[in-house]
């Protein structure tokens, strides 16, 4: 039998699932923890520095995925070296990580944050 807490924390988890499907929910929890941390000490410094492997459907264009975010988002973006998918790095909000996520053509994201910015 689990704990209440950890019967919460699983319930939390499978909605942020729900909310951002593509993401490793711990990814997204990450995020968010670093993000409000970082609020405190410094609002107007308060995005984590991520690091996201995004793998889409096959048959996608992989560079035009690159294009498009590289001009709506100030982050690194780059084809993987596998041809496998694209890599995304730099400063961003759990909203900027929720709207990347939302294109249909996305399989799967994982990745890294952490509380520094390069």
């Amino acid at each position: 039998m689990s704990s209440p807490i950890t019967e919460l924390y699983n319930s939390f988890r499978k909605e942020v699932k729900t909310q951002i499907p593509p993401i490793e929910p711990d990814l997204a929890i990450k995020i968010m923890r670093i993000q409000r941390k970082l609020e405190k000490i410094s609002p107007t410094r308060s995005k984590p520095h991520v690091n996201l492997y995004v793998k889409y459907k096959e048959g996608i264009e992989y560079q035009e995925k690159v294009d498009r975010i590289r001009d709506k988002y100030p982050i690194q973006a780059s084809v993987s070296r596998w041809n496998d998918g694209i890599i995304l790095s730099g400063l961003m909000s759990i909203d900027n990580v929720q709207t990347i996520c939302s294109d249909p053509d996305i399989t799967e994201v994982n990745g890294e944050a952490n509380s520094r910015h390069n």
